[in-house]
């Protein structure tokens, strides 16, 4: 993996689990999580979600001339799912594990 794809992996993370907990914290205020929280659950996700999705569907790596900006986006929507998977999860657990 090179260096351009790792950090939209990371930045579309990002950004999909702070998408997620603005629309999860309407539903429900007990799943609110700190910022940091939720920034490394965004990182995490990002970077398996992008990495596994990327590779499922086959595309091309940023950095190496082939990709357009379709394959961007594609791969930072990767990652943003990702992310908010996993902040999803995490608030999920959170939730039925404190009174």
């Amino acid at each position: 993996m090179d260096f351009a794809t790792l950090i939209a992996h990371l930045l579309g993370g990002c950004f999909g689990s702070m998408t997620a907990a603005a629309m999860c914290s309407r539903l429900n205020s007990r799943l609110n999580m700190a910022v940091f929280s939720k920034v490394l659950a965004g990182i995490v996700g990002g970077g398996m979600g992008g990495q596994i999705l990327s590779t499922a569907f086959n595309l091309p790596m940023i950095g190496t001339g082939k990709a357009d900006a379709l394959t961007m986006l594609a791969h930072i929507a990767s990652a943003g799912l990702g992310g908010a998977s996993v902040l999803w999860l995490i608030g999920l657990l959170r939730s039925h594990t404190t009174p």
